[in-house]
């Protein structure tokens, strides 16, 4: 799964062991976030979105430290 350098890093602030777990708490930013925050949003929502489409073995194998790996 692509990742664009925004996506990267809210995956780099937000994960956590899991997916599912990654995905919440990046879940629980948006909930925090102001709404008129829409561009942070977005890119919140966005990386949810490919979260979604992968595996939770593929998640366990990305790194997403190693930019040439998630991009």
């Amino acid at each position: 799964m692509k990742f664009t350098d925004d996506e990267l890093v809210i995956l780099m602030i937000y994960a956590e062991e899991t997916r599912g777990k990654t995905i919440e708490s990046i879940r629980g930013m948006i909930y925090r976030t102001a709404i008129d925050e829409t561009e942070l949003r977005e890119m919140g929502n966005s990386a949810i979105r490919k979260l979604e489409q992968m595996t939770d073995e593929e998640y366990e194998d990305m790194d997403i430290y190693d930019i040439s790996d998630a991009l």
